[in-house]
């Protein structure tokens, strides 16, 4: 990925099926019910949070920042340029 981040956090996986042990479980049906879903760094895990029970309070600007798809795949987009405000 070419944005302003340290090469690990754009390092990609690809997985052979034998590697599956768990669910990977599709994050869009949990957003689009509502949820909030949060990635914790290094090996912390992911929760998923109902959006009343989350008050997130930012203290910088974000590293990354991008938009999710209204239409079609409804996919999340980080736009190799990014906006001004976001930290690298």
């Amino acid at each position: 990925l070419p944005f302003d981040i340290t090469s690990d956090a754009r390092a990609g996986e690809v997985l052979d099926d034998r590697d599956l042990a768990d669910n990977l479980a599709a994050i869009k049906p949990l957003a689009d019910s509502g949820h909030i879903t949060i990635f914790h760094p290094g090996d912390e895990g992911v929760t998923v949070h109902r959006r009343d029970d989350v008050n997130l309070v930012f203290n910088a600007p974000p590293v990354l920042s991008g938009f999710r798809d209204t239409a079609g795949s409804r996919m999340w987009r980080l736009p190799y340029r990014q906006m001004r405000g976001a930290r690298g």
